[in-house]
């Protein structure tokens, strides 16, 4: 990533970021404004942009790239060891808590998803995907972004009692 002082703000992300002498050098994708009010941008180097843009016009799929839809499991997650991060989750109805220090606790699932039909309930803590440790909610993201559509899932989760389970979830697309 190269980090740049310009101005970038909301809305910005995926436009250029050009040098003094008008040559494109990257292209924008995040800014933070830290406390001090000074904005910190960044954005991909353009020899990497152009490479990932061939690469995806091309159709090669790689270990970075996902190439057509992807897959879609229909659940809300946050880390089992922020169970706040569920807003709301977890007052009243007895639950004391997680069944898990780690993993992807189980905010909500959608009627008739993937998770929705392997018996997945809110209060799940699924802990692996396909024998894949699933350490907190950004593990899970990143163990989806190879899924795609008809790829079958086997999840081991623990549910709101402590119980250790197993499931397959075929994953679907998800519809506009």
């Amino acid at each position: 990533m190269l980090q740049t002082d310009a101005p970038i703000q909301e809305g910005d992300s995926g436009g250029p970021l050009v040098n003094s002498d008008g040559k494109v050098i990257g292209m924008n994708t995040a800014a933070n404004a830290g406390q001090t009010g000074v904005t910190v941008g960044f954005a991909i180097p353009i020899n990497h942009a152009v490479s990932l843009a061939n690469q995806i016009a091309a159709g090669r799929a790689s270990a970075t790239v996902h190439i057509g839809l992807a897959g879609f499991l229909g659940i809300n997650v946050a880390d089992a060891n922020n169970p706040g991060d569920c807003g709301g989750f977890g007052g009243g109805g007895g639950f004391n808590g997680p069944p898990a220090s780690a993993g992807a606790l189980i905010c909500q699932v959608f009627p008739g998803t993937p998770a929705d039909s392997a018996g997945l309930t809110s209060g799940d803590v699924i802990t692996s995907i396909n024998g894949k440790t699933v350490g907190s909610a950004d593990t899970l993201t990143t163990v989806m972004a190879a899924a795609h559509p008809g790829d079958q899932l086997a999840i081991s989760y623990v549910d709101a009692n402590g119980d250790r389970h197993s499931a397959t979830a075929t994953l679907s697309a998800l519809a506009k």
